[in-house]
């Protein structure tokens, strides 16, 4: 990497992760950094970060997608590429971005508790469970494997007790 472009990085890391949270500010110097080297996937992950908490889907996406192109084992953009694509509804390329994160790294406990999430928006109940259930074996402290684990256990009684009353 070029000095400037670090420097430029670092710049927009004190003003993301600041305790004000500039993120336009951020934002500009991430994108100044990927400007000057267009191959630092970092620049590219952050940016698609930084739009993301500027709930610019749009631009985030962008940058995720730059950001695993430049670097396609990058998981932690993979990752994060994937929560966002939850969040605004594209199930089915999250699961893509989340199998690119699980082929590398099986036990990634984000990447199975989002698996745990989408097929729990994909009505695969017994798959939701069964990601849920490794990820709480991986991160037992962390909450949201066991909202998914669950959400879908019930939905799974709930879909069972209305076949078995013809509903």
């Amino acid at each position: 990497r070029g000095k400037p472009a670090e420097e430029a990085l670092d710049k927009g890391l004190a003003f993301y992760q600041g305790h004000d949270h500039n993120y336009r500010k951020a934002a500009e110097q991430f994108e100044k950094a990927l400007q000057l080297d267009p191959t630092y996937s970092q620049a590219a992950f952050y940016l698609g970060l930084t739009y993301n908490a500027l709930f610019d889907e749009e631009k985030a996406q962008q940058y995720y997608k730059k950001a695993v192109e430049i670097d396609p084992d990058y998981l932690e953009a993979h990752a994060a590429y994937a929560g966002m694509l939850l969040d605004i509804g594209d199930v089915d390329e999250a699961l893509r971005q989340i199998n690119s994160v699980l082929v590398l790294q099986p036990n990634h406990a984000a990447a199975l508790t989002m698996l745990a999430q989408s097929y729990r928006f994909k009505e695969l109940y017994p798959q939701s469970i069964e990601a849920a259930h490794k990820a709480i074996g991986i991160a037992p402290k962390s909450a949201e494997p066991h909202l998914w684990l669950g959400d879908s256990l019930d939905r799974k009684s709930t879909r069972l007790n209305s076949s078995h009353l013809g509903i």
